[in-house]
C-alpha cells in the first residue's frame, strides 16, 4: 500500500495510519509512507517501522530525469543546466520545470531532440513550483478552473474531516481529542466561502464546532462557561440568516440549559423554536424538537401534566420522521415524569 504527501494528511487520517501501522506488525503487508522531512510521524516509534531519507538528486541524476521527462529526446545543453541548477535536485519541481518549459513553445522537436526557437538564453525558466504550475494552467484556461475548483472541494473536505472527527471524539467521550479537530475547524473556518455552502450542508461547521464546544465544556465542569458559548453561537447563527440554522441552535444548542436546570431559558429558546417552525414551515421544529424542548422546560419547572403531553406530542413526531437520536435520554426523562405523578404503569 502507498501513501504519498502524509504531511498534508488531516488529523483523522494520521489516526487512520496510525492504528493501520500498528496492527500490520503481524500482516504480510508493505506499507510505503512518504512526506516531506519536517514532518514528524508518530508511527516511527514502532519497532517494525524503518525510516529512509532520501536525499536531493545529483546533477547527473537531474540530467538524466530531465531525459526521461522529455520522453528520451535531448534538450540543448545550455537549457538543461538552467534546469538543473533552478530545480536544485528537487524531483517535483525539476519535473514541473521541464513540462513548463516544453509546453511553453520555447523547444521545438526536431527528430530525436529538442531545438530552441530562439536564442537558448532567452528561454524563459519558471522561478518556482507555483510559478511553473500557474504557468501551465494558464495555457489551459478549462483546466486552471477545474483546478480551482478542486482546491476549493479539497479544502471543503478537510473540514469535514474535522467536523466528523470532532463528533466521533465527543460522542466516544474523548472531549480533549474533539478540541483539538475544533480547534482545526476555527484556523481553517472562511466566512464569505463556507456560509455559501450552508443551503447545500444544511449546517455551518462553525456553528457546528460552538455546539460541541458548549457541550464539552459543560462535561468538563465548567457549566457557567457554556452559557456564554451558547449566546455567541446564537448570535452568529442569526447573523446567517439560515433558519433551519437558527432552529438547529434553539433547540439542540439549548439542551444545556436542560442539564443545568434553567427552565425558563429552555422555554423561551423551545417558544422561539416552535415560531420559527411555523413561520418558514419547519415541523422538524414546530412538531417535533421544539415541543420536545419546551415539553423538558415544563418538567423542570414542575409542570409534569403539560411537560407529559408537549414531550409525547414532539417525540410522536420525532419518531415518524425516523429518528432515533435522544429517544432514551427522552424515555428516561418521560419514565421519571410518569414516576412523580405515581404512575408507573406510564413510566415502564
Amino acid at each position: 500500500m502507498l501513501f504519498e504527501d502524509a504531511h498534508w494528511a488531516d488529523p483523522t487520517t494520521l489516526e487512520f495510519l496510525e492504528l493501520l501501522i500498528d496492527r500490520s506488525r503481524h500482516l504480510p503487508l508493505l506499507l510505503v509512507l512518504t512526506h516531506r522531512p519536517e514532518f514528524q510521524p508518530t508511527w516511527t516509534r514502532h519497532g517494525h517501522v524503518a525510516a529512509l531519507a532520501l536525499s536531493r538528486l545529483s546533477r547527473a541524476q537531474s540530467a538524466q530525469a530531465i531525459l526521461k521527462v522529455a520522453g528520451d529526446k535531448a534538450l540543448p545543453t545550455e537549457l538543461v543546466e538552467q534546469l538543473v541548477t533552478k530545480a536544485n535536485g528537487v524531483p517535483l519541481y525539476l519535473e514541473e520545470l521541464i513540462k513548463t518549459v516544453i509546453e511553453s513553445g520555447q523547444v521545438e522537436l526536431a527528430g530525436d531532440r529538442y531545438l530552441a526557437a530562439a536564442h537558448v538564453g532567452t528561454i524563459t525558466v519558471p522561478a518556482s513550483l507555483r510559478d511553473s504550475l500557474t504557468a501551465r494552467f494558464d495555457r489551459v484556461p478549462d483546466v486552471k478552473a477545474l483546478a480551482q475548483i478542486g482546491a476549493a472541494i479539497g479544502r471543503e473536505l478537510l473540514l469535514v474531516g474535522h467536523f466528523t472527527g470532532m463528533a466521533a471524539k465527543s460522542f466516544c467521550g474523548d472531549w480533549i481529542g474533539a478540541r483539538a479537530h475544533a480547534a482545526e475547524i476555527d484556523r481553517l473556518y472562511d466566512p464569505t466561502r463556507d456560509q455559501a455552502l450552508i443551503p447545500v450542508l444544511l449546517t455551518d461547521f462553525k456553528q457546528g464546532a460552538a455546539l460541541y464546544a458548549m457541550y464539552w465544556t459543560w462535561v468538563l465542569g465548567y457549566p457557567d462557561q457554556a452559557v456564554p458559548i451558547h449566546d455567541a453561537m446564537v448570535a452568529n447563527t442569526r447573523v446567517l440568516k439560515h433558519p433551519f440554522s437558527l432552529g438547529f441552535a434553539l433547540t439542540f444548542g439549548a439542551l444545556g440549559f436542560y442539564s443545568r436546570g434553567d427552565a425558563s431559558v429552555l422555554e423561551a429558546k423551545a417558544d422561539e423554536a416552535i415560531a420559527l417552525g411555523r413561520e418558514y414551515r419547519l415541523p422538524f421544529y414546530a412538531d417535533a424538537l421544539g415541543p420536545i424542548m419546551k415539553g423538558l422546560a415544563n418538567l423542570l419547572a414542575g409542570h409534569n401534566e403539560t411537560g407529559i403531553g408537549l414531550l409525547e406530542k414532539g417525540m410522536a413526531v420525532w419518531r415518524a420522521i425516523g429518528a432515533n437520536f435522544l429517544l432514551p435520554a427522552l424515555n428516561g426523562a418521560l419514565a421519571e415524569a410518569y414516576a412523580a405523578r405515581y404512575c408507573l404503569a406510564g413510566a415502564t
